[in-house]
C-alpha cells in the first residue's frame, strides 16, 4: 500500500516536471528569439551571431555547456575593432540538438559549415576556451588557409587527462569516478522541477548561476538557457566529446606552423575536488603539469605567446576579459 502510494507520488511529481517544463520552454521561446540568425547546415540550424564589421572576423567557441551569450560583454568589447561571431553548438543556445553525441572533429565540421553557411569572410582569429579551444585547434590545423590567428583560452592540453591520471591513486581515481557519476545524476534532475522552484523564487542556486554566467541580460532569460533539456542532453554529449577529444586532437593538430598564437590561462589551476583529501603532494604536482602542458600548448606555433591570467579562474572571459580583448587585438596589429 505503502509502495503504491509512493509510485503514484513519483508518478504525479515527473508529470509535473514534464508538463512544467514544455510550458516554460514555450514561453520562454516567445520571450527569447535569438539576437542572431539561425543558419542551416545542412538538415540542422545554428545560432549564429555577429556584430561589428571589419576584418579579419573574431569568431569565439565557447567552452563545455556554454552558450554563446556568457561571450557578450567579449563580443561587444571587440566589435569596436572588428567583426565578431559568436555561435551555439547544437543544443546550446537557440540551437537544434544533434541526435548523436558530439565529438571534436564533429564540432570542428559543424564550425566550418556555420561559417560558411552564414557567408563570414576568412580569414578568422578563433578564440577558443576550455573545450572551444581544442574544437579551435582541430578547425585550424584543417583550414590553415582561412586562419590570421588563434587564441586558446585555458584550455587542456591533449595529453592533460592522461598524464593527471597517471598522478592519481586507485582510491582517487574511485572517488573522482563516484564524482563524476553523482554530476551525472545531478543533471538528469526532472528540469521543470528545478525550473518551477527558481521561477517561484524557492531555488536560488540556478538564478544566482544564471546572474554569473550572463552579466547584463535577463535573469529569465539565463535561466531558460541552461535550465532547456536540450541544454542539458547535448552537456552529456559535450562531456563525451572532451573525455575523448585527446587522442583526435593529436592526430588532426600535431602542430600549428608559424600562425600567430596566443595561450592564456589561469595562474592557479585548481585540481578535481573529489581529489582533495589527499592535497599538499598531489596539488602541487597538478599545478606544475598544468603549467608545463599550457606551455607547451604555446610551443605549437613558431610564433606562439604564453600569457598567464594572474587573477582568473577557469572562466577567464569573466575574469579578466581585457587579457583576451588585448591578445585578439594584438593578433589583429600584426
Amino acid at each position: 500500500m505503502m509502495a503504491g502510494a509512493l509510485l503514484a507520488g513519483c508518478l504525479a511529481m515527473g508529470a509535473l516536471s514534464v508538463g512544467y517544463q514544455a510550458v516554460a520552454t514555450g514561453r520562454d521561446r516567445r520571450r527569447f528569439p535569438p539576437p542572431g540568425a539561425l543558419v542551416d547546415i545542412g538538415g540542422r540550424r545554428l545560432h549564429l551571431w555577429r556584430d561589428g564589421s571589419g576584418a579579419p572576423a573574431v569568431v569565439v567557441v565557447t567552452g563545455l555547456g556554454a552558450a554563446a551569450l556568457e561571450w557578450a560583454p567579449v563580443q561587444q568589447a571587440l566589435a569596436r575593432d572588428t567583426s565578431v561571431c559568436l555561435y551555439d553548438r547544437p543544443g546550446l543556445g537557440w540551437s537544434q540538438a544533434r541526435p548523436r553525441l558530439e565529438t571534436v572533429t564533429g564540432m570542428a565540421e559543424d564550425l566550418d559549415r556555420v561559417l560558411r553557411a552564414g557567408r563570414v569572410p576568412p580569414p578568422y582569429i578563433v578564440v577558443g576556451h576550455s573545450l572551444g579551444g581544442m574544437v579551435a585547434r582541430v578547425y585550424a590545423a584543417r583550414h590553415p588557409d582561412r586562419m590570421a590567428g588563434l587564441v586558446l583560452v585555458d584550455t587542456p592540453h591533449d595529453r592533460q587527462f592522461e598524464r593527471a591520471g597517471q598522478l592519481l591513486d586507485s582510491r582517487t581515481r574511485t572517488r573522482r569516478l563516484a564524482s563524476r557519476v553523482l554530476s551525472g545524476v545531478r543533471q538528469a534532475a526532472p528540469r521543470g522541477l528545478v525550473r518551477l522552484g527558481a521561477d517561484l523564487g524557492i531555488a536560488r542556486k540556478p538564478r544566482a548561476e544564471a546572474r554569473q554566467r550572463y552579466p547584463g541580460a535577463p535573469i529569465e532569460l539565463g535561466l531558460a538557457l541552461q535550465l532547456r533539456t536540450r541544454h542539458r542532453c547535448s552537456l552529456i554529449g559535450e562531456v563525451h566529446a572532451l573525455l575523448t577529444a585527446g587522442p583526435a586532437v593529436r592526430e588532426h593538430a600535431p602542430g600549428l606552423g608559424n600562425l600567430p598564437l596566443t595561450v592564456i590561462t589561469r595562474a592557479a589551476y585548481q585540481p578535481d575536488p573529489a581529489a582533495s583529501g589527499r592535497a599538499g603532494a598531489g596539488t602541487a604536482a597538478a599545478l606544475t603539469l598544468w603549467a608545463e602542458l599550457q606551455a607547451d600548448l604555446a610551443g605549437l606555433s613558431t610564433r606562439g605567446t604564453l600569457v598567464i591570467a594572474e587573477h582568473a579562474g577557469h572562466h577567464v572571459h569573466r575574469d579578466e576579459p581585457e587579457l583576451i580583448i588585448r591578445a585578439v587585438r594584438q593578433i589583429i596589429a600584426g
